[in-house]
């Protein structure tokens, strides 16, 4: 979930300032059929952009590393195939109560809430969406179907019922009611046939989609109520060059502007703009110029990229404050020292050998995507706490220590081959230690350059404190 929370910031950042440009550049110009794919164009980046990783380094990358600390609590999981990272000051699970560990439980079960939410108003959503068709349905369904040729000559059908719902189109069908096909019908239907010939129903259904997606974000809303508007400029354009007058014909969206709501997935004769209708007709042709501001898009994808760039190739940072001694049943190849590393990032790093596993230097071995806990690193910590035993004895001597337990992630996600690599200098809080890692159910595992699942050495430090 972590991972889809962290999409979802991005998707919705991009698409947000991706509306806001467009609503100050773009809105006011009527190069209608420009500004409509120039704005599916911006949600489709918001949509596929942060989805994509691309090996471009940028100052403004910091901001994905931002929101992947925010998201994951600073709790990632930095492992490679060639190295074992120390997460000691960032995973400590405390038996004690400690306010560390219950600030962990709890910021777990908050996003426990946030997912339960998330998905019921998805869901509720989805059923309203699919009401909204199901009624739209009936409606075509009720009506009466007659000849178009007499008022266009198009493909779509032509259904006439006796209800009080305005005009309205919806994929190959244009609804009127009989009253409206009698009083400006010509006029209405070319306004409909127009929203048809330019699919703008597929239009509202990416919208809705994306709504769906993103439903807690204002300006996904935003976006289509503005491609609706868009629809009906382009729409008008239409009737105006199939030479009604222009005049008549403001007049009739003036008179059909009072009605029943349709619903939103439709194409409505009665959208709820007529003046901005009337204004965008009456207004001079945009230069091409004005519709060179269109190239906003241009910079924008680039900073789009350059930011939600580094999800997949910056190398992750923890605080490391203490040198990890490594015991000798591990193959030691190079110790770093925490002061021999870039002091902005402060890791420790050290090569393993042997063992059996797949710990290979060579770069093709490298591990795209780290392995992790099912819930990220905040639900591992939270499955320690909560089911790790404190040894009596050692509560009862007021025994402190940290064992260092290192671990292969198979490619199947099991743990295999837990031993410490170092010591806590008790046993009895080795042994517990160990016994909690092999408790802990399967890891989604890591994955080389081609998707491929990769097995992969791990440490985890298990820290021993009481009050």
């Amino acid at each position: 979930m972590d991972r889809f929370l962290i999409y979802l910031i991005e998707s919705s950042l991009l698409l947000s300032v991706g509306v806001a440009l467009f609503m100050l550049l773009m809105s006011s110009e009527t190069m209608h059929r420009l500004n409509r794919w120039l704005l599916l164009l911006v949600a489709f980046m918001a949509i596929v952009l942060p989805t994509v990783p691309l090996n471009v380094d940028s100052p403004m990358a910091a901001l994905s590393s931002v929101i992947e600390s925010v998201v994951k609590g600073n709790a990632m999981n930095l492992v490679n195939s060639d190295r074992v990272y120390d997460m000691s000051a960032v995973l400590q699970p405390i038996t004690d109560n400690a306010y560390e560990t219950q600030t962990a439980i709890s910021s777990y079960r908050i996003m426990e809430y946030v997912t339960v939410l998330y998905f019921t108003v998805v869901a509720l959503l989805i059923i309203r969406l699919l009401y909204m068709y199901i009624q739209v349905a009936r409606i075509l369904r009720n009506g009466v179907d007659e000849d178009i040729s007499g008022y266009i000559s198009c493909n779509a059908r032509l259904v006439v019922h006796d209800g009080s719902y305005k005009p309205f189109s919806w994929l190959g069908y244009i609804a009127i009611s009989r009253f409206d096909l009698e009083d400006g019908g010509r006029e209405i239907i070319i306004h409909e046939a127009a929203h048809i010939r330019y699919c703008h129903s597929l239009d509202i259904l990416f919208a809705d989609l994306l709504i769906i997606l993103q439903w807690f974000n204002p300006m996904a809303w935003v976006m289509k109520n503005l491609l609706k508007d868009i629809h009906e400029y382009e729409a008008d354009s239409a009737v105006l060059a199939a030479g009604v007058n222009a005049k008549q014909y403001q007049l009739l969206i003036i008179k059909k502007a009072v009605g029943a709501r349709l619903y939103s997935i439709a194409n409505s004769f009665n959208h709820s703009l007529t003046k901005k209708r009337i204004t965008m007709m009456c207004k001079e042709k945009s230069s091409l110029w004005h519709c060179a501001k269109a190239l906003y898009i241009v910079p924008l994808a680039v900073i789009a990229a350059c930011t939600f760039s580094s999800s997949a190739n910056s190398e992750p940072l923890v605080k490391v404050n203490e040198k990890v001694e490594i015991s000798e049943n591990v193959n030691q190849e190079k110790y770093l020292d925490s002061a021999n590393v870039e002091r902005t990032k402060e890791v420790v790093t050290l090569k393993i050998r042997g063992n059996g596993s797949s710990n290979s230097s060579d770069e093709s071995s490298s591990v795209e995507r780290m392995p992790e806990f099912k819930g990220g690193a905040t639900a591992m910590l939270a499955y320690i706490s909560t089911n790790i035993i404190y040894p009596q004895d050692c509560v009862k001597n007021r025994v402190e220590g940290k064992t260092y337990v290192m671990f292969n992630v198979a490619t199947d996600g099991s743990l295999k081959d837990v031993n410490i690599a170092k010591t806590s200098g008790n046993n009895l809080l080795d042994e517990e230690a160990v016994r909690i890692v092999k408790s802990m159910p399967a890891f989604i595992p890591g994955l080389d350059k081609n998707g491929n699942a990769i097995q992969v050495r791990y440490m985890l430090p298990v820290a021993f404190k009481l009050q």
